[in-house]
């Protein structure tokens, strides 16, 4: 046909069907007539002016190096992609009334989300769902958490910083916190000067399982039930004690004396630190002694009671008095009349380069001083 408009109708009336030339443009199938392939369920079809069908049995195939889609597409059925899938847009959203699965087969490569944009946010369930994480999870950034975290088994291999106002650790059944390195162990409020710390509750039971060193004050508001004295037994002429042992009982427990030195308590420290002394076996040779750190400043004062054990005196007992301004700087126990087996007595600082002394003296024969000043 060599005009322009032709139109070439089929049918027995020749109205059934038609193809019209449409001038400059192209070839019009009439009306909503389907141009079929191999049968009938194979066709592209235009059911109304503004919609367009292709149609086929199993499978449409669209080959070429680039498939451009202008326009929405709304998939109705399952999407199955081969090759790489890149989405850009300005806002893409994906959304399922059922479930929305995203998945990936190798092990190696994952699942990324936003890694190629620092800085960008990222957001994850709305504000009143619950996100599941099924397996391990690693943070390698900072992890901020505005709500309450529920954690059913946390490790963490690095620096663990919690910052709030109110944290509470609780468990109902074991609650461990530990630490492997044996140097700088575990330390519980000591940024801040002042914090009060509670163990245990008011009608719970502590446990400290190894030793207890306490540098400052002890104040016991209830009964001190089972307790035990530490004993320090002095059997060298050369022991020097320490702060940390205050409150031991020291036994002169060696016949051939022994010979102690209290800690130097010039700047005034050791307010406080006492010990208690008693002689288990009297010295027979040498003497059981007790110094001062510096003899040049230090002093002992107070009151000794000697009780004559075998009454080889007249006198039952004496007190014998040391005054600071008398200067005695040590105690002698010589085995008989400065003290024997049964003398006890405690030693406490109470002020810088002052030890105060009381107790007893067990003595045979006449009874005599056992202050001496050096």
């Amino acid at each position: 046909m060599s005009s322009n408009g032709g139109k070439i109708s089929f049918g027995s009336s020749f109205d059934n069907v038609s193809l019209t030339h449409v001038v400059d443009t192209g070839l019009l199938l009439g009306g909503t007539s389907k141009l079929q392939f191999n049968d009938a369920s194979q066709f592209i079809h235009a059911p109304s002016a503004t919609v367009l069908d292709i149609a086929a049995t199993d499978e449409i195939e669209l080959t070429a190096t680039l498939i451009d889609v202008v326009g929405n597409l709304d998939v109705s059925g399952t999407t199955d992609l081969n090759g790489p899938l890149t989405v850009d847009g300005s806002n893409i959203s994906l959304d399922s009334t059922a479930t929305l699965n995203i998945d990936n087969s190798n092990t190696s490569n994952g699942i990324t989300i936003n890694t190629a944009t620092s800085g960008a946010p990222i957001s994850i369930g709305h504000t009143t769902s619950e996100t599941t994480v099924n397996d391990n999870l690693s943070v390698t950034g900072d992890l901020a958490v505005d709500g309450t975290a529920n954690l059913d088994n946390t490790d963490i291999d690095g620096t663990l910083v919690v910052d709030g106002s109110n944290i509470s650790l609780d468990s109902t059944t074991t609650l461990n916190i530990d630490n492997s390195n044996t140097s700088n162990g575990i330390t519980i409020g000591t940024a801040t000067s002042g914090v009060p710390i509670s163990v245990g509750h008011t009608t719970s039971e502590t446990t400290v399982n190894d030793n207890l060193t306490v540098t400052g004050t002890t104040t016991f508001t209830g009964a001190q039930v089972g307790q035990k004295l530490t004993i320090k037994n002095l059997t060298a002429t050369d022991e020097t004690l320490t702060a940390a042992e205050s409150g031991k009982l020291c036994l002169f427990s060696d016949a051939d004396g022994a010979i102690v030195t209290l800690p130097d308590s010039g700047d005034g420290s050791l307010v406080g630190v006492y010990y208690d002394f008693y002689v288990s076996v009297a010295a027979s040779s040498n003497v059981h002694r007790i110094n001062v750190a510096d003899t040049t400043n230090e002093d002992i004062e107070g009151y000794l009671h000697s009780i004559d054990g075998d009454s080889a005196s007249s006198v039952a007992s004496v007190a014998f008095r040391a005054l600071n301004s008398d200067g005695f700087d040590a105690i002698v126990m010589n085995g008989t009349d400065t003290g024997t087996v049964g003398t006890a007595f405690r030693i406490t600082n109470v002020a810088a380069d002052r030890w105060y002394v009381t107790g007893h003296i067990a003595a045979t024969g006449t009874p005599a001083t056992p202050f001496v000043a050096s």
